[in-house]
């Protein structure tokens, strides 16, 4: 309709369509997007960078499990987050997996609580695997709290490391990045 009815004149803020609608001006602008681990609820981390997390084999038992954020440091919000975690073993017995949950809240000792959603589970022979998701979406400069735990591994002296990357691609299916806003200006 706009298009119809030409530019507005000059200096004018709107024009005003024959059925009576404002027809108001657009302003595009353009967004940054992007997702960095880190294990610190407040710090800026650096973009690029990788989290480790190492468990301990135990005796009786599971590792206890470890937390850390995916922090959104774009301009844009994010519909969702692609992770990729390498699993490596040193000693112990069992075939480990690495479960990662988004939690909508942390207690104060670490555990995951209110809204839970998975996000994917990886082992060995599945390291170095990226799993896209679009189950839990950010805003801009958020932090979404995520727990890894380990099940199926024991034995004192063993070891699990996993290392986690995070990062959105905006071609990946599910989408990952919201859809654009239209304001009037």
């Amino acid at each position: 309709m706009a298009d119809a009815l030409g530019p507005p004149p000059a200096g004018a803020a709107s024009i005003t369509a024959t059925a009576g609608v404002a027809v108001g001006r657009t302003t595009a602008s353009i967004g940054t997007w992007g997702s960095i681990p880190t294990a610190s609820p407040t710090a800026t981390p650096v973009p690029g960078s990788a989290l480790i997390e190492t468990f301990q084999g135990q005796l009786l038992g599971n590792p206890p499990s470890q937390n850390f954020y995916s922090y959104d440091s774009g301009t844009v919000g994010l519909a969702g987050t692609t992770y990729t975690v390498n699993v490596a073993v040193s000693g112990g017995l069992g075939t480990p997996q690495v479960t990662m949950t988004a939690c909508s809240a942390l207690s104060t000792g670490g555990a995951c609580n209110g809204t839970t959603t998975r996000i994917g589970v990886w082992s060995v022979a599945s390291s170095g695997t990226s799993i896209a998701t679009a189950a839990v979406p950010m805003a801009e400069f958020s932090r979404l709290s995520v727990q890894t735990s380990i099940t199926g591994f024991a034995v004192l002296g063993g070891t699990v490391t996993v290392t986690i990357n995070t990062g959105v691609d905006p071609f990946a299916s599910p989408r990952q990045i919201r859809a654009a806003t239209i304001t009037n200006a």
